[in-house]
C-alpha cells in the first residue's frame, strides 16, 4: 500500500477526529457569488503561530489561527485576502486567509481576525 493510500484514513480516523484533535466548526465564505455555509471538523490551532518567529516573511507576521480543513469542502483553492466567517451563528466573526498551503488532502490556512 502506497504512503498516500494509508495517510487518508488516518488523516481522517486521527486528525479530524474530534476526539483526538479537531473540533467541529461552521463556516461561512462566498463561492460562485453564493454564500456558503457547511459544518465540518477542522483543526483549528490558536497556539502554534504564537511561537514562530514574528517577522516571518518580508517583515509580515503571517496569522493568528492555523486551520487545517478538508479540501473537499471548497470547489475552488481558497486565495489569500479572501475572508471567511466562522462560527456564522448567532453572529459572523469573519478571518482573513493570510496564506495558504496545499497539504495533499487538505488546506493549512493562516488566519487573521477581521477587526470591525
Amino acid at each position: 500500500m502506497s504512503l498516500k493510500l494509508e495517510f487518508c484514513p488516518d488523516l481522517s480516523n486521527t486528525f479530524f477526529n474530534t476526539e483526538e484533535f479537531a473540533m467541529t466548526r461552521e463556516f461561512l465564505f462566498v463561492e460562485d457569488g453564493v454564500e456558503k455555509i457547511v459544518t465540518t471538523n477542522v483543526v483549528w490551532d490558536t497556539e502554534s503561530l504564537k511561537v514562530r518567529p514574528i517577522v516571518q516573511q518580508q517583515g509580515v507576521f503571517l496569522g493568528t489561527v492555523l486551520c487545517f480543513i478538508h479540501k473537499n469542502i471548497f470547489k475552488v483553492e481558497p486565495k489569500p485576502e479572501q475572508v471567511i466567517y466562522s462560527p456564522c451563528r448567532p453572529f459572523r466573526i469573519g478571518w482573513r486567509i493570510v496564506d495558504i498551503t496545499d497539504a495533499e488532502e487538505c488546506y493549512e490556512l493562516y488566519l487573521d481576525k477581521l477587526i470591525a
